[in-house]
């Protein structure tokens, strides 16, 4: 055989066998779903083989760096499960490699991923923050449950943050300004205690917020970033109540305004914004032995 023939027959031959001889992987890059605090949660990783193994096609993934909070994991089979017992956001790079006997002669891959982890309202009213489906904008108060109430009890009233995950990139919003109206011969707030440690995980990271107690029986709040959009759904403030008296046995509200939502751009077109109201139910009258009441 000529020099000449044994060019052709590996240049005609040698594509065919390279593939099953390599492999290269591509492991996509996404934003994952949004997780919820003790709620059981399983993402599977989308690897794609730009140029698969002809042998064996198996992969196997793990966690190469950062941190997933306790009660979730890796499996090599490529998936993100568990159970998460932490709240806030936890950066992670995951490396997918191929299986076979032939492994240092493939191309593995590795990505990083935020695993962002919050609270859904209380009230039932307001989209879980998970939530694919819904494409409003909303703000959200509480809905309280409790036993019975008596002067000088405390509570938290959350305050719930819903935009869609897949959009909001394209919103940028810097401010949420909203205020709460609530009874103030039943409730009173220590103004002490409205500080910027009040703001929870959906805008925490350089986030500032301004309070307005000044009129009774309203609370203003405005919440701003510029540096970082609000993009993450879920709980953005948890804010303490205390019963400045002995409550009866009924449902007391509380009423949310929306003042401003406003985007980076001032072009940007925002959709429907809407207020969900919240409330706190008192369920046996005064006197009757005290129960924890409802978070």
């Amino acid at each position: 055989m000529t020099p000449f023939s044994k060019n052709i027959l590996l240049a005609v031959f040698l594509p065919a066998l390279l593939p099953s001889c390599f492999s290269w992987l591509d492991l996509k890059g996404d934003v994952l779903p949004i997780a919820l605090l003790n709620e059981d949660y399983v993402y599977n990783f989308e690897v794609h083989e730009g140029w698969a193994d002809f042998w064996d096609s198996s992969t196997s993934t793990e966690l190469y760096g950062g941190n997933l909070p306790s009660g979730v994991g890796i499996s090599s089979n490529g998936l993100l499960f568990g159970t998460p017992r932490e709240l806030g956001a936890f950066d992670f790079r995951v490396l997918v490699q191929d299986n076979d006997f032939l492994e240092d002669d493939s191309w593995p891959d590795a990505e990083w991923f935020t695993f962002f982890v919050t609270e859904a309202s209380t009230n039932e009213d307001c989209p879980r923050p998970n939530d694919e489906t819904t494409t409003e904008i909303y703000l959200c108060l509480g809905d309280i449950e409790a036993g019975t109430v008596v002067m000088g009890d405390e509570f938290n009233l959350d305050v719930n943050y819903f935009v869609n995950l897949d959009s909001a990139g394209d919103y940028d919003i810097i401010t949420l300004s909203f205020t709460i109206v609530y009874d103030p011969a039943a409730f009173g707030i220590d103004s002490d205690s409205l500080t910027s440690s009040l703001l929870r995980e959906a805008v925490r990271a350089d986030a500032t917020v301004a309070f307005d107690s000044s009129t009774a029986g309203q609370l203003g709040i405005v919440i701003s970033n510029s540096a970082r959009p609000f993009t993450r759904a879920g709980r953005i403030l948890d804010i303490p109540f205390s019963a400045l008296l002995d409550l009866d046995q009924e449902e007391y509200p509380f009423t949310l305004t929306i003042n401003a939502i406003t985007p980076e751009q001032e072009e940007t077109t925002l959709p429907e914004t809407l207020a969900i109201d919240g409330s706190l139910t008192v369920e046996e009258p005064a006197g009757t032995e005290t129960e924890d009441i409802e978070k």
